[in-house]
């Protein structure tokens, strides 16, 4: 019955944590724009698929979804804060790299608070239930 649970578990972080990922980044971009109204919706749709990429490699390297890591909230906590916060680090510096700065600062700024608060509260909501 337990490892129903876990296998259960990681499916949901999975799905979830795909879907907040994305979700954070067009929040954000819809919010930016709704505020400049410039910005050219190609720009933002060629950084989808590193930012993804660089997700799915955080989510990899620190064993997101790992047996043991689930199995412990502590565990999890940790490793979620490692993705999220090498997920920063590595897209900005992608960005800094390959010298595309199409993106705006504000778009930066905004998406990496967006995406804290929402694992904040994703995980929170995970230790209560």
């Amino acid at each position: 019955m337990r490892n129903r649970y876990l296998y259960f578990l990681r499916i949901v972080l999975i799905l979830a944590d795909l879907l907040m990922v994305n979700g954070c980044y067009w929040a954000t971009y819809f919010l930016i724009n709704t505020i400049w109204d410039k910005l050219r919706l190609e720009t933002y749709l060629d950084f989808v698929s590193p930012y993804n990429l660089i997700w799915l490699v955080t989510a990899i390297i620190f064993r997101l979804y790992n047996d043991e890591t689930v199995r412990k909230v502590e565990r999890l906590m940790r490793a979620t804060w490692k993705s999220v916060v090498a997920l920063m680090v590595l897209f900005a510096l992608y960005l800094f790299v390959t010298k595309n700065y199409a993106l705006s600062r504000q778009f930066l700024i905004f998406l990496f608070t967006f995406l804290s608060v929402a694992f904040f509260i994703s995980r929170f909501l995970i230790t209560i239930i």
